[in-house]
Formats: C-alpha cells, sequence, structure tokens
C-alpha cells in the first residue's frame, strides 16, 4: 500500500483531493501527465494570471481560482504525516480533518474540526475546464479533447481519445504515437484500479480479470 495524499491551503484552510479531479492519490502519480494536481497547483499559485493573462503561454481563461494561493502556506499532506510533520502545526490532525471533509473521507466518524476545511476540488475542476477545455463526470476527467476554440487551451494530440469510467480508462488511438503517448495513463489507471478493486464504492470488480491482462500487455509481458 502506498500513501495517500491530499493538497492543503494551511491558510485558507481549503484542500483539493487529487479523487475529485481525476488524480491517483499517490505523488508520483499526481505530476508528470496532463491536468493532474500539479497542474492544477500551478494554476492556483500562478498570481501574475490572477485577471487573464499578460504573455503568450500564460493562463487567460480568467478564472476568479487563478492566483488565488499565491502567498499561501501549502502542503501535500499523505495518511501516514506525522504530527510534526509542519512546525507549529498538527500535521496528522489537519490531514484527517481535510480528509473528512472531502466526499472520499465522509464515510463513518469524521475527526473533530473537520467543518473548519472546505473542499475545493468542484472549483478546480471548473477553473480546469474553464482554462484547458476538457470535460468532467463524477469527479473524473473524461476527455482530453479540446471543446471548441477556447482561450488557453494547450495543443492536444489529435489522434488520442483517452475516456475513464472510474478509475478504468480505455484508449483509442489512431496511430501507434498516440498509443505510446497514452501508455502511461493507461498503465497508472490500471494499476490503480487493482489496487482498490475491492473498494464497494467501485463497481468494476467484474473487470478486474481482463484489467490484469491488459496491464501486462501494455508493460510488455505479452499476453
Amino acid at each position: 500500500m502506498g500513501q495517500y495524499h491530499c493538497l492543503v491551503n494551511l491558510d485558507k484552510k481549503q484542500v483539493v483531493h487529487p479523487n475529485c479531479i481525476g488524480n491517483s492519490l499517490k505523488l508520483r502519480r499526481q505530476i508528470g501527465g496532463p491536468y493532474t494536481t500539479a497542474t492544477a497547483l500551478v494554476l492556483l499559485l500562478a498570481g501574475s494570471c490572477k485577471h487573464g493573462g499578460r504573455g503568450g503561454g500564460d493562463f487567460h481563461s480568467g478564472h476568479p481560482l487563478i492566483g488565488s494561493w499565491a502567498g499561501d502556506r501549502i502542503a501535500f499532506l499523505g495518511d501516514y504525516t506525522r504530527s510534526d510533520d509542519l512546525p507549529g502545526l498538527d500535521a496528522a490532525l489537519i490531514y484527517e480533518q481535510c480528509h473528512g471533509a472531502c466526499p472520499p473521507g465522509r464515510k463513518g466518524e469524521r475527526p473533530e474540526g473537520w467543518q473548519a476545511w472546505t473542499d475545493l476540488s468542484p472549483l478546480v475542476r471548473e477553473m480546469m475546464a474553464a482554462e484547458f477545455g476538457i470535460r468532467y463526470e463524477n469527479g473524473r476527467w473524461l476527455e482530453n479533447e479540446r471543446q471548441g476554440n477556447q482561450p488557453g487551451v494547450p495543443s492536444l494530440c489529435p489522434d488520442t481519445i483517452l475516456t475513464a469510467d472510474n478509475a478504468c480508462f480505455t484508449l483509442a488511438p489512431k496511430s501507434p504515437i498516440a498509443a505510446a503517448r497514452a501508455l502511461p495513463a493507461l498503465v497508472n489507471a490500471v494499476e490503480d484500479f487493482l489496487e482498490h478493486g475491492e473498494d464497494p464504492n467501485m463497481p468494476l470488480a467484474e473487470l478486474n480479470a481482463r484489467l490484469r491482462v491488459a496491464l501486462r500487455e501494455a508493460k510488455g509481458g505479452g499476453p
């Protein structure tokens, strides 16, 4: 089992839950791909783009969340967090409160003080959709297809369509290059499903065997 992390603003008492913006909870899977938690963090910290971009390559959507975290104390906290991980704060308690404030953590008894934290994930989805033209469903990133002539939308591979049902991704490439570019996302999604396949909130357990085969093939292990 790995450590599961959330993105936390210690000053504004806001939390972004990666699962609620279509990402895995493990740190390495929150970077390096398109529209990850790392992407959201750059947008939130972009103080010079608060009211729209000032030059080519800036963020131009003007969404009010862009730059709203500039100057704040920010941390990634995981479920293995120790109380002294943050100077002068009880980091372990903060993680428990943040986790309790988000939908995936709202099961059973929640720690005292969770009400003080705001789940920013829905607004982050709105910000990412406004800036990049992506679409979400049930908190998951479904397609990286460009939605019209939206300013700030990055250039995307036109021959790749990547879709998801919960943590299960399907790849429909029209060229080998497209398949190669989408392979890391496919591998990560399959591994996520295999790790959490017994979760009653993920009704895809019947696909477990098929996904194991897909994972071996994607990693070059054969059928």
